[in-house]
């Protein structure tokens, strides 16, 4: 698998594993939200003149929806 599918396909995982979080109201666990947060920060940087749009709304699950 390539970087940037690789990288697509952990963004949605991390997504569904917060929307699952927030559905059942539990708060994610804070290493899970530091790693996340590490990973997206590397994936927002460019990369073949391409950046992963996925990156603003995982993020934004993670801030628990907060900008």
């Amino acid at each position: 698998m390539k970087p940037l599918s690789r990288d697509l396909a952990a963004l949605g995982n991390a997504g569904l594993k917060l929307l699952d979080a927030i559905e059942k109201e539990q708060a994610p666990a804070p290493a899970f939200v530091a790693e996340q947060t590490r990973e997206i920060t590397r994936m927002e940087k460019p990369a073949a003149e391409l950046t992963l749009a996925a990156t603003r709304p995982v993020k934004l699950l993670l801030k628990g929806g907060k900008k």
